[in-house]
């Protein structure tokens, strides 16, 4: 974007640098001026520079364009192709059927040239690119020989992206004046952003030229640099950049470009030293501030980073960059909802901003707003092309608020855009595995397995689908390769830990459980599963304290409540296995599992009448729960 205003600038220098009519210079004196039809007396060649062009036959008609001393700038159609070179004087002849307008009919072509060229300039300053090439071409038309108006059509296509129409105005200014130096350089800024095949080559190639036709061109040495970093040449770019500096030490542009140059290359120091130059050279350019705010949050130095875009916003509050960014700042530092109101403000400048909905969408996320978040994540996806990561980051998304089957959509198109993305085929194997279908989730997380080798939650994965198989010994196997590749992390030994317990390999399972308590203390099922492995051992105690733990990190535990009162109630401490079974019982009404360890407090405290209550209450309730079942499946 900074380009294209700098390019608009040059734009306007155009149209400003020449008020007089453009032809006023280019008029010969009679017989031939431009604008009329010639007529070729011999054999005459039309030439560009040293090369022929084309010999045509004498009677050939050609069209004047321009004029310069003995030579006349000539266009005629030759196989399709409108060819544009110099013939001599001396060879051509005016045609004698074109009437030469009065005197009232040249003033009022001049009018209306000067009309459609200016109005032209105040287009382009709107904003409105094709109605400008519009009036530029209504000005050509009036006269084609006017350098001027071709030239300005051409950086006005540029401007509008419209780059090979652009090329071919160039082209035909180089053709007219072989040794145009700033044609050159515009042809090669239009090439610069072209996306035809050899573009940068062409585009290095004018900008070359244009130097050697004019060694004090900064805005070509610049170009050039720019192209030469674009394509990774950068000892070249560097060189480019350091000579337009050179030759003018006070040009903000190049020390902003060679300021990218050395943040490329990990010199932050020195592209910190450029872009603050330019802000030196320049106060109130808001662009320059944003670009160092960029260098300021790449290095952690989050408060001067938020001072230069605020700086930013201050001369430009409509600058959506600026508010992106410091909004990305806001986000790193934890202010979230300081980092949503910049997202937010972003997208009402810029409605179309794709990264600031995505940026949006993460801070949802992180909120645990998943509708917002998905709806932000799917704007982003349609205004710019989406990605096998931006698919599998919705996914996750749809995961995570149980909408599986759009989880298992965005997964496989993910995949089907990138069939070696791991980070899908492993999601995918999650849910497949969450919803049973645990032979798709097998298939994913082999192949998880197979792109990553050594990514653990892919073993963890198939650990699961093993058990869900019933092969425990290949579950336990892989759950501990999951906990060599990832080292010190809870979930994996909490997870063996299960394994070994369900194998009934208890005092492994302990140990699991602990080293997952000491990795991360505050998680309950953690502390609850132990607990029950200490009930499987007949360590009443460890499993009070235990579920005693369970009960202090979440007070509405039931199953906690339960378990405790059974091992109060297998050390024969009655009274407390009831309060606790009544406890169970009032936090989940609907457990047939704490009526039956009530019935039994109630049993061995001899409150016989209460116990086959609860009894029957706990059948109740279990035939309930198996006709549920039933009708789930």
């Amino acid at each position: 974007m900074l380009a294209r205003k700098l390019f608009l600038a040059a734009f306007y220098t155009v149209f400003l640098g020449s008020v007089c009519v453009c032809h006023a210079a280019e008029q010969p004196a009679a017989p031939i001026k431009p604008g009329d039809h010639v007529i070729a007396t011999a054999a005459a060649s039309i030439s560009a520079g040293q090369k022929t062009l084309l010999t045509v036959k004498p009677g050939t008609e050609l069209r004047a364009i321009q004029i310069r001393g003995q030579w006349i700038g000539v266009g005629v159609q030759y196989q399709g192709k409108n060819v544009l070179g110099w013939v001599h004087v001396t060879k051509l002849a005016r045609k004698a059927a074109v009437k030469e307008p009065t005197a009232e009919e040249t003033a009022l072509r001049d009018r209306q040239y000067e009309a459609y060229y200016y109005r032209a300039r105040t287009y382009a300053e709107r904003g409105d690119y094709d109605k400008a090439v519009a009036d530029l071409s209504k000005a050509i038309q009036l006269f084609p020989g006017s350098i001027r108006a071709v030239q300005a059509r051409g950086i006005v296509l540029h401007i509008a992206g419209r780059n090979d129409e652009a090329i071919a105005d160039f082209t035909k200014i180089i053709q007219l004046d072989p040794i145009a130096a700033d044609a050159y350089c515009f042809r090669a800024d239009a090439y610069s952003y072209s996306k035809s095949e050899g573009a940068s080559d062409r585009a290095i190639a004018d900008y070359t030229k244009a130097i050697q036709l004019n060694p004090r061109l900064g805005e070509a040495y610049q170009g050039r640099g720019v192209v030469c970093l674009r394509i990774g040449f950068l000892q070249k770019a560097l060189a480019d950049f350091n000579d337009a500096i050179r030759l003018d030490p006070k040009d903000h542009r190049a020390y902003e470009r060679r300021s990218s140059l050395h943040q490329r290359n990990g010199n932050f120091a020195e592209a910190l030293a450029d872009v603050t130059r330019a802000i030196e050279l320049v106060p109130q350019a808001d662009g320059y501030y944003c670009v160092r705010g960029d260098f300021y949050r790449q290095s952690s130095q989050f408060d001067k980073a938020i001072a230069d875009y605020s700086r930013a916003i201050q001369l430009n509050p409509n600058y959506a960059r600026a508010h992106r960014g410091r909004g990305v700042v806001h986000s790193e530092m934890g202010h979230v909802q300081e980092a949503l109101a910049d997202f937010s403000e972003a997208i009402r400048i810029d409605p179309k901003d794709d990264r600031a909905y995505g940026m949006r969408s993460s801070l949802h996320e992180g909120n645990g707003n998943f509708a917002e978040a998905i709806a932000d994540i799917s704007k982003a996806m349609e205004l710019a092309a989406p990605t096998a990561d931006d698919y599998w980051a919705r996914g996750s998304l749809h995961q995570q608020s149980s909408q599986f089957d759009k989880a298992i959509a965005d997964y496989s198109r993910s995949i089907q855009l990138n069939p070696n993305h791991l980070m899908a085929h492993q999601s995918r194997g999650l849910v497949y595995l969450r919803m049973r279908l645990v032979h798709k989730a097998l298939a994913d997380f082999n192949e998880a397995i197979r792109l990553g080798p050594k990514d653990a939650t892919a073993y963890w994965g198939r650990s699961h689908v093993e058990y869900v198989l019933g092969n425990v010994d290949k579950a336990i196997e892989d759950a501990t390769k999951s906990i060599e590749l990832a080292g010190e992390d809870a979930l994996f030994y909490g997870h063996r830990a299960h394994l070994y317990r369900e194998h009934s390999q208890l005092d492994a399972a302990i140990a699991d459980y602990t080293k997952a308590v000491e990795l991360k203390p505050g998680i309950a099922k953690v502390y609850f599963d132990r607990g029950r492995a200490y009930m499987a051992k007949r360590e009443e105690n460890k499993a009070i304290v235990d579920f005693s733990q369970v009960i202090r990190l979440d007070p509405k535990h039931s199953e906690a409540y339960y378990s405790r009162g059974m091992a109060f109630g297998m050390k024969g401490e009655r009274q407390k296995a009831l309060s606790d079974m009544n406890e169970a019982i009032r936090l989940n009404p609907k457990s047939h599992w704490a009526y039956s360890g009530r019935a039994r407090a109630y049993s061995e405290l001899g409150e016989t009448a209460n116990a086959e209550a609860d009894r029957a209450k706990a059948k109740q309730l279990q035939e309930a729960e198996q006709k549920m079942e039933e009708g789930r499946q």
